[in-house]
């Protein structure tokens, strides 16, 4: 009944001729429910990348310098022609994930944390950017005191550089701060704002193996800030009704994802908060594997660990290690370094 009910609710999203169980993300027909400021006038005003690269070059920030700038151009207009963004020794180098998904209590910030953690113990070089305003990444590890210089607000609004990270449990975390939440309106009017992470990112080369970003729970500017930075996306779903109502939402923002950065892919969907015990969460489990490619194994519900180890600003593989959570996050972590083909531990 689940799987049925799904099937009906994303064809009567998606046209009828662009219905496919999510096995791949489709750039086009976008629904008008999600906002990129800019960026669709942008694609939709002409349909050759010629007039389009003009479009780009007329409608840039002019509070970039000319160089950073030209930069940007380079990186945008790759991703509306679909060539290959930044250098190919980066992109060999370190993998970019955006754990993401614009309904709320599906776990991205616990999976960005978690796995975060588990990938520095086991020696990767590891940065973490928290690009909610909520900031509940930069209090779950324990970081305080943080001022918006040392967010991506000024990667994001004047062009910079990332900031200095902090340093924290073996990895290092560009921390979020409330008045972050400011750059969602600004951003808006910026055209080249929304790649400005990408663009910092590529200048990292072989700083990090690893960067993982927690997007906000939104469909807004700096959720797009952050799905636009990364090369591949890693969507947790709920295996409730929530996490299935979210499904055609969240088809939407990748299919417009997608016509801006063709390259983008999901590289995993996890389903999460799974209580085996639950009739409904089997059921939904099934539905999701029924319409959902590269799915991960679920993840157990076992709250109290994840609360407790929250509230203590410590990440599970330090606060519960060798416990069944501790496992919980070993195995998830084993199924994000194969999706992101990291070498995994024997």
């Amino acid at each position: 009944m689940l799987r049925s009910m799904l099937r009906v609710l994303l064809r009567k999203h998606l046209n009828a001729d662009q219905w496919h169980p999510l096995e791949r993300l489709m750039p086009h027909g976008v629904d008008g429910s999600v906002q990129l400021t800019g960026f669709l006038a942008v694609t939709s005003a002409a349909p050759d990348p010629p007039d389009r690269t003009a479009a780009v070059n007329r409608r840039l920030s002019p509070q970039l310098s000319q160089e950073r700038e030209a930069a940007l151009q380079r990186d945008l207009c790759a991703g509306l022609t679909g060539k290959t963004m930044g250098p190919a020794r980066y992109r060999d180098r370190v993998k970019i994930a955006t754990v993401f998904n614009h309904a709320g209590g599906a776990g991205k910030t616990s999976m960005v944390r978690d796995v975060g953690h588990q990938l520095a113990t086991q020696g990767q070089r590891v940065l973490l950017i928290d690009l909610d305003p909520q900031a509940s990444l930069t209090k779950w590890l324990g970081v305080e005191h943080v001022d918006l210089s040392e967010t991506v607000y000024p990667v994001a609004l004047e062009g910079q550089a990332l900031p200095a990270p902090r340093s924290v449990h073996g990895l290092h975390l560009v921390p979020s701060h409330i008045s972050l939440s400011l750059a969602e309106a600004q951003i808006s009017g910026q055209i080249g704002a929304v790649l400005t992470l990408r663009h910092a990112l590529v200048q990292l080369k072989d700083t990090y193996d690893v960067v993982l970003i927690d997007s906000p729970p939104s469909l807004g500017q700096l959720a797009a800030l952050g799905a636009l930075a990364a090369d591949h996306l890693i969507v947790p779903v709920l295996t409730q009704q929530k996490g299935l109502d979210a499904l055609p939402g969240l088809q939407s923002a990748l299919e417009l994802y997608h016509r801006l950065r063709p390259e983008l892919s999901v590289a995993l969907y996890v389903p999460t908060m799974y209580e085996g015990r639950r009739s409904h969460d089997r059921e939904v489990l099934q539905a999701l594997r029924d319409i959902l490619p590269n799915l991960s194994p679920p993840v157990p519900l076992r709250g109290a660990v994840w609360l407790d180890s929250s509230s203590a600003g410590q990440p599970v593989g330090v606060f519960a290690a060798g416990s069944p959570v501790h496992r919980d996050v070993q195995d998830l972590t084993r199924s994000v370094m194969e999706a992101l083909n990291l070498d995994v531990p024997a």
